[in-house]
């Protein structure tokens, strides 16, 4: 319900509100009111209550202004100002120069020119303000007496349109880059360029300081009247100014106190409490470690029926056109991002009093818009939730941006600015061009070379409809991406306005030729393999090939591949008498690893059944289950091989005359479930098939290769080691039990059989590497890694030392036949991430939303697996499968598994793994991948091992530990430092642990629960408080103590400043005081570079070389609530 809607109601029909004592009271008209407006008012009284307790609330912040004393020397500066004045101190401000370039056309007048502009300068004081210091260290604005503007000229009718062009865009770059000394210059330029003779440019620059965009309008509209007035010889026609910007300052400082202040305060500090420090937009470049600057711009355009269909229903909503665009917006950023809680600023006019509507100054303020957007909502429903936030928002906007970050304190970092990144700017007013003496005027619409945030997103309402600018920052966007995003903003629009009730989570954004390439393009995997055939028909195909080469090798016992399928025909007629075997009945094997292995699996395959590999390790509960579960008719051991052994010549060496079909089992793997219960996958002969012949072709072996078997059989990477090599005529070496741990084991047996062909855990490859050398492993044509990330340093060391050795990353679920996604990485040039590959043959991958919208290039989402190799499902879970083995939502008949893994389409037709939807962890509000921060940790060239966990002490609140593995002693501050300059403060582990080794579970991947509490066995910070260690350092611990209101004692040599509780208005009032009592001149910016005592007597102290290097100045946290203005 719109409030203000209903009071206007109310108030038309003459009834008179009002609130006392915490009660509304009402008083009716003598005819009194129809019962439906009473029935609203008594359904919203508490709504109408409150709206009125904040219009009184708000009476206060719109109070007049007074104008102050003239000759008054306190003369403070606004909230605003006194920000961008400090960002000035440390590190300049020219990036906040305001640029506007007006072209005039017909007979000007240069003497009237330069007089309409003298008038406005003397009548804005703010335009020649000046900023210093008073005697107490307080910044202070010092109104310099009126001296004519000094205009400058620059004749171009020489030129020809060419070259007048190439010096006007260099001449306009020079000015808008020109320094304002804050301390000297008047904050306004003027450059008039001649190009015609009745044709005229005027660059006008002014600083931040002193003026927004609202300004600007203020500016031409002035210069308009008093050009129009001078040039018929009529005085100024301008009504005197009721007050200076400086009286607007000292009275925001002075209103902005007690209960207003507190009322302030308390809204946002819930508001925006537990806020996410930064947004989760897919970037295409790591951002820099400090935040830059360069941008580009970028713009489209959605017609007047569109909007207009988009305004009817804001209308009927009763809301504004801007609630209505935020809404939209906000929903395509939640679809980018995979995030509800979408954080966006936008700049208000703050500008409530009538004093202040035609006052030149620095008055926008930034207001920070939190939504919730739930995309299983409507869109009516969602502009209905935003509109309540903006009132609020908007009803608490007098609270300055710059208080509110000092308020909130966010954990920053220096690499993206606080609270927010993403700007939000709706523009309806009308621009009209005016209309002088014999002269035109119009502003010419300038390019930035720069962006302000990460992406501010500007709408401007025209006869045409909306034209909207998408500002973007280079160092982290490409330019094709944000293209992508302007066009997945219209298709939302439209889908939207279309159908307003419906769940938004499924609207479309993305076009009919993307959706043909996620689906199709992306997806041409079709490869003609025989269908009616299985592994076994390979094998015995193989075995009339190669009858006498060896198939099978275990130490000093090997089979050839006749008589490895002498004994497989056997030991499947032996169960298929002994045990009823047939089609798709479950057999259980439980055998250490030997030649016997890919024997029995042979044999049960022969024999019909699939087999269910049970670890021989395994607690006798978890070995009852799955007997239990998969109704097991046989288990095939070392006893009932004994059994075989002692009958087998009872039994035929021909092949069977039963055949298995394709749809039939062929393995029942199991895999532990989220409850802690282990789950039987069901996969299927033609799944099998497919990936064993895909896999032969994408390595282009034939027969007659050495392959290593020694992945532990109860994970499906085994499959393929124990099939493979006997479907294509080449010899299985079987590792011995446990070898797959001990890398100098596998170093020699790599050598002694000359093994050409191995799957390696990317961790225990990293191992491996230790051990081997090219000439100890010259053998190695292949190397296959899969099972978890595979990490770029891990790819350069293999292709350094094994130069002759390709390296492949594959990909895929024990759901769907092993591996689905492939690719060799080996003439790739990785820097950050290696890609998941490509499809395999027949395989089908989308990537998609929680509603299964497809997500376009770039934009994380859930993997989605459809084709030949899809499992059957999991074994007695029928609620499970149906949950994880959907119909294919965009090809019907087909079936696809739900991974729940996150990854992303790369530009190129790759995958990106992001890790998996149970490794992502919020801790505090924040969303973390822990994968993520175990490969920043990695490129510390020391560090050999690492594994980043979530650590929970009883009810307390997460934490990351992260555990190292070193020859070096580490300390928990280098590391904090090391990853500070690659990830965000919040992916920061709180707790480093050292260990010797990271122990490997029985699949090769790290054990996480064997390692130690980080309590008891954390890194030391490398940190200890030191007290001064001479009277200067005593001196400098008083003046900050003093400051910051601590007992001086508290103050070490080593703490940093900002950890004390110092800002930067605190800072220069300390930097005063020690200029003062030490005679020196030391520059602002050097407390934000040497944040503690000591390194400030070491390096602020002395002199410091001209060399140093400036790529090591970190700047602090501190720096970044300073970069948050906006150019208005």
């Amino acid at each position: 319900m719109n409030i203000e809607l209903l009071l206007k109601e109310l108030i038309e029909n003459k009834v008179k509100l009002s609130v006392k004592e915490d009660k509304l009271l009402c008083q009716l008209p003598e005819k009194g009111i129809d019962d439906a407006l009473f029935s609203k008012l008594q359904q919203h009284k508490e709504e109408v209550k409150q709206f009125i307790q904040n219009t009184k609330k708000n009476k206060l912040i719109k109070s007049p202004i007074l104008k102050q004393d003239k000759n008054a020397l306190d003369k403070p500066l606004s909230f605003a100002q006194q920000r961008l004045w400090v960002l000035d101190q440390i590190e300049g401000s020219t990036h906040y120069n305001i640029s506007n370039a007006l072209l005039l056309k017909g007979n000007l007048n240069k003497a009237i020119f330069q007089k309409a502009f003298d008038t406005i300068l003397e009548r804005h004081e703010v335009l020649r303000t000046v900023y210093d210091l008073d005697k107490n260290g307080n910044a202070i604005q010092i109104v310099q007496p009126f001296v004519p503007i000094q205009i400058g000229n620059e004749d171009l009718r020489s030129f020809n349109k060419e070259e007048q062009d190439t010096i006007i865009n260099k001449i306009q770059t020079e000015e808008s880059k020109k320094v304002f000394n804050l301390k000297s210059d008047i904050m306004l330029r003027v450059k008039l360029l001649q190009i015609k003779e009745d044709e005229f440019i005027a660059v006008v620059n002014m600083h931040h300081i002193a003026t927004d965009g609202w300004s600007i309008g203020i500016l031409i509209n002035e210069f308009n009247t008093l050009y129009t007035a001078y040039s018929q010889g009529k005085s100024n026609p301008l009504t005197e100014l009721e007050i200076q910007y400086s009286d607007y300052a000292h009275w925001q400082q002075e209103i902005l106190k007690d209960e207003k202040l507190e009322e302030l305060k308390s809204y946002w500090l819930n508001q925006l409490s537990d806020l996410p420090p930064v947004h989760n937009l897919p970037l295409d470049y790591a951002r820099p470690k400090v935040q830059t600057f360069e941008g580009n711009t970028i713009y489209s355009q959605i017609d007047s029926t569109t909007l207009n269909s988009l305004k009817k229903i804001c209308d009927k909503e009763g809301a504004t056109l801007f609630t209505g665009l935020h809404t939209i917006f906000g929903i395509l950023l939640a679809r980018y991002s995979n995030e509800t809680d979408i954080i966006m600023g936008t700049p208000i006019a703050n500008r409530e009093q009538s004093e202040v509507k035609n006052l030149i100054g620095f008055f926008v303020n930034m207001l920070v818009l939190r939504s919730n957007l739930s995309q299983n909502e409507s869109f009516v429903t969602l502009i209905n939730r935003n509109k309540e936030m903006m009132y609020d928002a908007f009803s608490h906007q007098q609270m300055p941006f710059d208080m509110l970050v000092s308020e909130l304190q966010p954990k920053r970092n220096p690499n993206y600015s606080s609270l927010f990144q993403i700007m939000f700017v709706l523009q309806n007013n009308e621009r009209a061009e005016p209309k002088l003496p014999e002269l035109s005027l119009k502003q010419i619409e300038q390019s930035k070379p720069f962006a302000m945030y990460d992406l501010s997103f500007t709408v401007n309402e025209d006869e045409n409809g909306l034209s909207l600018s998408w500002e973007y920052n280079k160092d982290i966007f490409k330019r094709e991406s944000i293209e992508r995003m302007s066009n997945h903003f219209e298709r939302l629009f439209k889908s939207l306005i279309e159908f307003p009730n419906a769940n938004v989570g499924k609207a479309n954004i993305i076009s009919n030729q993307e959706r043909n390439e996620l689906i199709i393009g992306l997806n041409q995997t079709d490869v003609k393999y025989e269908t009616d055939k299985t592994v076994l028909d390979l094998f015995e195909e193989q075995v009339k090939s190669t009858p006498d080469y060896t198939a099978v090798k275990f130490e000093e016992k090997e089979y050839s591949y006749h008589q490895l399928n002498q004994l497989a025909n056997q030991l499947a007629n032996y169960l298929k008498e002994n045990y009823g075997i047939t089609a798709n009945d479950l057999v259980g094997i439980q055998l250490d690893r030997s030649e016997k292995m890919p024997l029995s699996i042979i044999s049960i395959l022969k024999a019909g059944g699939a087999y269910v590999p049970i670890g021989i390790d395994y607690p006798e509960d978890r070995v009852s289950y799955i007997i239990e579960d998969a109704k097991i008719k046989v288990m095939i051991n070392e006893r009932e091989l004994e059994k075989f052994f002692s009958v087998k010549d009872d039994y035929s060496t021909e092949n069977l005359s039963f055949k298995p079909v394709p749809s039939d089992l062929a393995y029942c793997i199991y895999t532990s479930g989220s409850t802690g219960v282990p789950k039987g996958v069901l996969n299927q002969h033609a799944g099998l098939f497919n990936r064993l012949v895909w896999m032969k072709d994408d390595l282009n072996v034939k027969e007659k290769e050495v392959f290593l078997q020694k992945t532990p059989y109860t994970f499906d990477v085994s499959v393929w080691e124990f099939l493979l090599p006997v479907s294509i005529g080449s010899t299985l070496i079987i590792a011995k039990p446990d070898g797959h741990k001990d890398p100098e084991y596998l170093k020699e047996i790599i050598e002694k059989e000359q093994v050409s062909i191995i799957h390696f855990v990317p961790s225990m490859l990293s191992v491996f590497l230790q051990f081997a050398t090219y000439k100890e492993v010259s053998a190695l044509k292949h190397i296959i890694c899969s099972g978890e990330e595979l990490l770029p340093k891990i790819v350069s060391q293999s292709k350094t030392q094994f130069p002759q050795t390709r390296i492949h990353n594959y990909y895929g679920p024990t759901e769907a036949a092993i591996d689905v996604t492939a690719i060799d990485v080996t003439d790739l040039e990785i820097s950050n991430t290696v890609t998941i590959g490509k499809p395999v043959a027949n395989t089908r991958i989308y990537i998609v939303d929680s509603e299964l919208n497809l997500q376009p290039a770039g934009i994380a989402g859930e993997l989605l697996i459809s084709g030949i190799q899809v499992a059957k499902g999991y074994l007695n879970l029928p609620d499970l499968t149906k949950e994880r083995f959907i119909n294919d939502p965009f090809i019907s008949g087909e079936r696809v598994y739900r991974t729940g893994d996150i990854a992303s389409w790369n530009e190129d037709g790759t995958i990106k793994y992001l890790g998996r939807k149970d490794n992502q962890v919020k801790i505090r509000g924040n969303r973390i991948e822990l994968g993520a921060i175990t490969t920043s940790l990695l490129l510390k060239p020391d560090l050999k091992e690492a594994v980043v966990t979530v650590y929970k002490k009883e009810d307390l609140e997460h934490e990351l530990v992260a555990y190292i593995v070193s020859d070096e002693v580490q300390n928990a501050s280098a590391l904090r430092k090391f990853l500070s300059d690659r990830i965000p403060e919040y992916e920061i582990p709180s707790y480093f642990v050292q260990v010797d080794k990271l122990t490997l579970s029985s699949n090769g991947k790290v054990d996480t629960k064997s390692l130690p509490s980080p309590e008891h066995h954390k890194l030391s910070t490398g940190i200890a408080y030191e007290s001064p260690r001479n009277e200067k350092e005593e001196k400098l611990i008083q003046i900050f103590a003093n400051e910051l209101g601590r007992d001086h004692k508290e103050i070490g040599i080593h703490d940093n400043f900002f950890d004390l509780g110092a800002n930067s208005i605190k800072l220069i009032k300390i930097l005063n005081t020690i200029n003062k009592e030490f005679d020196m001149d030391l520059k602002p910016v050097l407390l934000f570079q040497y944040a503690t005592i000591n390194a400030l007597v070491e390096y602020a102290f002395t002199e410091i070389s001209e060399e140093e290097d400036e790529d090591d100045f970190a700047l602090s946290d501190e720096i970044d609530s300073l970069i948050d203005l906006m150019e208005d």
